[in-house]
């Protein structure tokens, strides 16, 4: 489902929590961000998903796609693209983790980041989390 430009703009603004999936040494386009949207000290309700594409738009640059979600949805999203190998890298020929960043405030209000470090391959699946 396309969300409208306002809760797009929302989401961006003032999220409740903000995902960003990236692979390291890597340019992959369709690496997925997510923005929550919570009211003010509830839970997130709805996810406003951005995909960056490859495909270039004259002046303005690649191309940005936004989706919404349910927060189920969401994270079913998130594992499916973090169960996918990596491509090796070309010096070391091990494939690089996939990287889940979760970016929320904390009661103070300060920024709090959890990482995630999913490495899969064929037969199995190892999860790292970081604080």
């Amino acid at each position: 489902m396309r969300p409208p430009l306002a809760v797009i703009f929302a989401a961006r603004e003032q999220p409740g929590c903000v995902v960003v999936c990236t692979v390291p040494d890597h340019k992959e386009s369709g690496e997925p961000r997510m923005y929550g949207i919570a009211e003010d000290g509830k839970p997130v309700r709805v996810v406003v998903a951005e995909q960056i594409s490859d495909k270039e738009i004259g002046e303005f640059g690649r191309q940005h796609n936004f989706g919404s979600f349910s927060t189920t949805q969401a994270g079913k999203a998130i594992a499916s693209w973090a169960r996918l190998p990596t491509l090796r890298h070309p010096l070391t020929g091990e494939r690089p983790p996939r990287i889940v960043d979760v970016y929320r405030r904390r009661d103070d209000r300060a920024l709090a980041r959890e990482r995630v470090a999913v490495s899969a391959d064929r037969r199995r699946l190892q999860a790292t989390r970081w604080g």
